[in-house]
């Protein structure tokens, strides 16, 4: 028994030891203020620091995708090579490290001094970056900002972060941030931001639904839903704002939820009143890519019972088209209808199409806008529907708006229509009265006197 003591006894002593030589070498100490995913983490230039007078951060563009493909240890001694880069100019320190940014402190004596030396910067961050995983060339964004007495650190990397954005779409990709962007005072788009979140959470915001008429039958059999927002002191927000802002702020999902929840709970009061209508409901590409809220979506349309499709943007897939066509396939397999929504104003291939498991294709309203005004629109749009047919999709035409549009889209056999000649987007009480008005078949009757007197060469050019 006492020789096993002894033996625990030197363990313990041995322990403590190593602790304390750990404690003097500085182990403990360079685990808290470097974390191994980033050597280059602490400030070592403190004078430099506090005699700047610019603060900039360094993007390195399209590198979150990159850090998938080589691994976190190569992409992490990628961003502390570019980090060791910066210091090996003495003028300047480095702040935080980010997952594809740096953050550093420079001094200059004036502008054009700190654009020079900007401009040295980034030349000298964009070498070859060597390491065991790749060889990698850097593509650099760099935005600035200058430094007034009483900003807090976090202010001016705000307005660095924003000048990023900005340098982005300069062909030097170098900018500082203006005067009054982020600076003092309150932003009026987070005032925005603020008021957003609160319609969404006190369910003030507003759900029209743009009817669409199916041309085989002559019947209202689905409907689009257009969320609306009305300030009490702006009055009405356009969708384009305030959509816009949603996505830049990552409320774009909440707002999507509200719509959806809004949406059932709208088509459950129309199958009381007797109507049975397919709703579509806009998705953000940023959603589509996130597999759990993909989940979410699918989880509560088939709670609910309702017929309720998605509508994507041609582009909404692109940035990354992998992760978003595995979650609308999941969708689709759901029994979930999915329309691709703008047509013709992206820049997708046929590809792009075929792999797509979409239902629907959507012409974009600036062609069937022109379809009667211009000469290479009408075959553009019929090439559309071709494809689209190909393609085993159902056709619709965005942004009918007069009865020739619609007499010559009923010639090209196209299956929907959609626009203000049929009829605007309606709260659901007029949208109730609406359908069981039956306005449309009015509309279609005089569609079809005037397509009766279209001439014989007008309809042999829309069915080339």
């Amino acid at each position: 028994m006492e020789y096993w003591q002894a033996i625990v006894s030197l363990a313990a002593l041995a322990i403590v030891g190593t602790l304390l030589l750990g404690w003097h070498d500085g182990w403990f100490r360079r685990a808290e203020a470097e974390p191994a995913a980033h050597p280059i983490h602490r400030v070592r230039r403190q004078s430099v620091v506090d005699n700047a007078n610019y603060v900039g951060i360094a993007e390195v563009t399209r590198f979150a995708a990159m850090r998938r493909r080589i691994g976190y240890p190569a992409a992490n001694r990628i961003m502390a090579a570019l980090a060791a880069r910066i210091l090996a100019d003495d003028r300047f320190e480095v702040g935080r490290l980010g997952r594809t940014g740096i953050e550093f402190f420079y001094r200059a004596d004036h502008i054009a001094q700190a654009h020079a030396m900007m401009q040295d910067l980034k030349r000298r961050l964009e070498v070859t970056v060597t390491t065991t995983a790749i060889d990698f060339e850097p593509s650099i964004v760099i935005g600035c900002n200058s430094i007034r007495s009483g900003q807090l650190r976090d202010e001016l990397f705000d307005a660095a972060a924003c000048a990023v954005e900005d340098a982005q779409k300069l062909p030097e990709r170098i900018r500082f941030a203006e005067d009054g962007r982020q600076r003092g005072g309150v932003d009026p788009s987070a005032m925005m931001l603020h008021n957003l979140y609160r319609a969404v959470r006190d369910d003030s915001l507003e759900m029209h639904y743009m009817p669409k008429l199916r041309l085989a039958d002559s019947e209202i059999v689905s409907a689009e839903a257009l969320c609306r927002w009305t300030h009490r002191d702006h009055g009405t927000v356009s969708p384009t704002i305030f959509i816009k802002l949603a996505e830049e702020t990552g409320l774009i999902g909440d707002l999507t939820l509200w719509t959806l929840d809004r949406v059932i709970a709208d088509q459950q009061r129309l199958r009381q009143e007797g109507i049975d209508l397919n709703i579509d409901i806009n998705m953000s590409g940023q959603l589509i890519g996130d597999t759990g809220f993909c989940d979410l979506v699918i989880a509560r349309i088939g709670a609910s019972g309702g017929r309720i499709g998605i509508e994507i943007t041609e582009t909404a897939v692109i940035e990354d088209a992998q992760a978003a066509l595995a979650n609308l396939g999941r969708i689709s397999q759901a029994g979930v209808r999915i329309a691709i929504d703008d047509f013709g104003v992206g820049l997708s291939s046929l590809a792009y199409l075929r792999d797509l498991p979409a239902d629907e294709l959507k012409i974009d309203q600036t062609f069937i806008r022109t379809l009667t005004t211009s000469n290479r629109d009408p075959l553009l749009v019929r090439s559309a529907i071709d494809i689209g047919h190909a393609l085993e999709m159902e056709v619709t035409a965005e942004g009918v708006e007069d009865e020739i549009a619609l007499a010559l889209l009923k010639v090209m056999r196209v299956d929907h229509v959609q626009g203000y000649h049929i009829s605007m987007p309606l709260p659901l009480d007029q949208l109730v009265r609406y359908l069981r008005g039956k306005a449309h078949l009015q509309i279609l009757g005089d569609a079809a006197q005037l397509r009766a007197s279209l001439s014989p060469l007008t309809i042999a050019a829309t069915k080339r």
